[in-house]
């Protein structure tokens, strides 16, 4: 079951009767399980069906993307800069695409993807912005503001599960 949680999820399990089993992820455990969770967040978001689950799976994304950067000493401002730059290079383009919100998500998707598989802390810097660029390409499309979902960030953060953190769950008994 290993997965990485956020650091109020134990004691929620413990508050339920249940006996969660976990450890603390050393640097290489964590960085593989940041690579999956920003996968497997992508595909949530990808999955959602409503606008309110849409904005709570795009800050689970947010979250761990913000996990990335503080794990890797990344600056936000850096990574927006250089997202801007690539934005200008690569995508002058518009989307031909008939269904650009599928494009949208298979393209948040790939870019996440991508950046689980970057090895190297330039080229880290580099995916990270292009997973950035996707989001951001959402958020426009779907007409979300980037303080509602910070919103939600918080809100998930401070009343229910606390930050994303070295936590892995084993099993829960």
């Amino acid at each position: 079951m290993s997965k990485l949680i956020r650091d109020k999820i134990p004691e929620l399990i413990k508050s339920n009767g249940e006996a969660p089993i976990f450890h603390t992820a050393d640097d290489e455990e964590y960085a593989f399980e940041l690579d999956r969770k920003i996968m497997e967040e992508s595909i949530e978001f990808a999955r959602a069906t409503d606008e309110t689950q849409q904005k709570e799976e795009l800050a689970d994304v947010f979250e761990v993307i913000f996990a990335i950067l503080g794990f890797h000493n990344f600056e936000f401002d850096e990574i927006e800069e250089l997202r801007q730059k690539r934005k200008i290079e690569k995508y002058k383009q518009q989307v031909e695409d008939t269904n650009p919100e599928a494009y949208l998500k298979l393209r948040l998707i790939e870019k996440s993807t991508e950046l689980a598989q970057t090895e190297g802390l330039w080229a880290k810097r580099e995916s990270l912005a292009d997973t950035i660029d996707a989001l951001f390409d959402i958020l426009r499309f779907k007409n979300f503001s980037l303080d509602e979902i910070e919103e939600i960030m918080d809100t998930k953060r401070e009343e229910k599960w606390g930050f994303l953190c070295r936590v892995i769950l084993d099993w829960v008994e």
